[in-house]
């Protein structure tokens, strides 16, 4: 309840912030340091005691291969804790990134699962851009490329379509967490479907400018630069 209402006040403030064009992140530590000692200490042990229920929570849930009560259930308290505006530590973070994105790319994962799961680590991603962490691309793309083939079965074309632009998302904010022979291997990988005679080579060039990393800061190989000019 307590974390709940300080939200409450915190979002009125930063609207009332955005208005007056005030530094948003100064108007927090404002909110916060006005808070009585007891009501701060009291959020900090609601925060530390949420997280770590979700942690056992989801570890429990994995364990009993409970994936669409038990992990589901979590999930959804973890995207309502982010969508509180709390700060979560470096560590809970890279814990939680890796443990959904293994669970994304399992292969037989049902889509609206996946679909439900996307949006938490796409938040993730996106507010811990500096993790020292590394995502492999192999299991995305394997899932991504299921939607290049028929699938067996039915599963209507709305899910399909939401699936899909979910897991374009993540690769789109996952690419920064490849690790650097990533790039190299990524660029070899579509290079052999880019047939000039064929439609797939479309299908190539997309992959490539999906999955392909950018960032010169993260040590990306970037060997495969001048073959890719040349042709």
């Amino acid at each position: 309840i307590i974390i709940r209402w300080h939200s409450i006040v915190q979002s009125f403030c930063h609207k009332m912030a955005h208005m007056m064009d005030i530094d948003d992140r100064s108007t927090k530590k404002t909110i916060n340091e006005q808070l009585p000692v007891e009501i701060r200490q009291s959020i900090d042990r609601e925060i530390t005691i949420t997280i770590q229920n979700i942690k056992d929570g989801l570890r429990k849930s994995l364990e009993a291969s409970d994936l669409d009560r038990g992990v589901d259930f979590y999930i959804k308290s973890l995207k309502r804790f982010l969508n509180l505006k709390h700060q979560l530590p470096n560590e809970d973070a890279t814990l939680f990134i890796k443990m959904i994105y293994q669970l994304i790319t399992l292969p037989d994962l049902d889509l609206s699962l996946g679909t439900k799961w996307a949006d938490t680590l796409i938040h993730l991603l996106k507010k811990h851009k500096k993790l020292n962490i590394e995502l492999p691309w192999r299991p995305l793309y394997a899932v991504i490329s299921t939607h290049f083939h028929k699938r067996v079965g039915y599963t209507g074309r709305g899910i399909e379509r939401a699936h899909a632009s979910k897991m374009t998302s993540i690769a789109q904010a996952a690419r920064p967490f490849f690790p650097p022979p990533a790039a190299t291997e990524i660029y070899q990988e579509f290079k052999s479907y880019a047939c000039p005679f064929d439609n797939i080579a479309f299908r190539s060039i997309g992959l490539m400018s999906l999955f392909l990393p950018t960032n010169p800061s993260k040590g990306f190989q970037t060997e495969w630069i001048p073959d890719a000019s040349i042709e």
